[in-house]
């Protein structure tokens, strides 16, 4: 990565890095021609910085005019969760909008869904219209709550001629007549932050995962009046476990909206080495699928967190 032009961070990690310790920044170099992208920048005393490193760019499937401004992010429990901040750098149009990001190691963030903003801009007229910037997510019992700035007044545009060479970047289009702003929040509920929706019946299917502990399948999604959902642990081969099939699968609800799965009776929750009236055994190996019936799956987990054994 080359750059005559590392600008400067209006995002940092309000904590050290977990993992690493470090204080994180987030800068937004860019590379000649002008486009921005968000670069990886650590320090031990707040004072010194590492040479920012690639760490979102947007890809071939975005417009010419993509630039990555900034990024907000927040530790929840061994993830990393963000909003981007999406800059359209058109000079008819010059938006800043934001999406949702991921990280489970701090070091290598991903798009959950790419050009679909997370916190839409406002409708037209309203104080929000044009650029929304996040500054805050937190954690809070039963919910996130989202911290942002919006304004009407598009951000502007330096890929005109008057933005280039150092000159003032000029200022962007104001919807409504007289420019306006607003300090904001946004409630999100429970891990709602994404999820895969079923307008009448859909599968999930995940990937191979390991079974350690003995907390079993929860997991978090929203139905509507008649929805439902439903879960079936499949084995190393991709089989049904006998008994632990869609039919035979009960669902409650706890207090903070976590659904928890069990087959045939409570305590048959999908732990390792659990055996069903079948005879199906559960191993650590599994895959899990989720039948929805207008519903959304936001989240899921099977085993419990720390109870795999350590590397060798």
């Amino acid at each position: 990565m080359s750059t005559n032009d590392l600008t400067d961070s209006d995002c940092v990690l309000t904590q050290r890095d977990p993992i690493t310790h470090k204080w994180v920044g987030f800068f937004r170099p860019r590379t000649q021609p002008k486009r921005r992208f968000i670069g990886y920048s650590e320090s031990t005393d707040f004072d010194h910085w590492t040479y920012p490193r690639m760490l979102l760019t947007p890809d071939d499937e975005d417009d010419s005019w993509t630039e990555f401004y900034g990024l907000t992010v927040a530790c929840v429990g061994r993830w990393r969760i963000g909003c981007l901040w999406v800059m359209h750098n058109n000079p008819e149009y010059s938006p800043m909008t934001t999406e949702l990001v991921f990280s489970r190691d701090g070091q290598n963030y991903h798009r959950a869904m790419p050009r679909v903003q997370f916190l839409p801009l406002g409708p037209e007229g309203s104080a929000d219209s044009r650029v929304i910037t996040t500054f805050a997510l937190i954690d809070r019992d039963k919910e996130f709550l989202l911290y942002y700035h919006g304004t009407n007044q598009e951000h502007g545009s330096d890929r005109s001629r008057m933005g280039v060479g150092g000159m003032q970047m000029p200022k962007g289009q104001v919807d409504g007549g007289s420019r306006r702003s607003v300090l904001g929040v946004a409630r999100i509920p429970g891990r709602n932050l994404c999820g895969l929706k079923a307008e009448v019946d859909g599968v999930v299917e995940t990937k191979w995962l390991c079974n350690y502990g003995d907390a079993g399948v929860q997991a978090y999604a929203e139905t509507e009046k008649d929805g439902w959902v439903r879960a079936e642990i499949l084995d190393q081969y991709g089989s049904v476990i006998p008994g632990w099939d869609r039919d035979a699968c009960l669902v409650h609800t706890d207090a903070d909206g976590r659904l928890h799965f069990s087959w045939g009776r409570e305590d048959m929750v999908g732990g390792f080495g659990q055996i069903s009236d079948k005879q199906g055994k559960v191993g650590h190996v599994v895959r899990l699928r989720f039948h929805l019936h207008r519903a959304t799956l936001y989240a899921f987990q099977v085993g419990e967190e720390g109870s795999s054994p350590p590397y060798a």
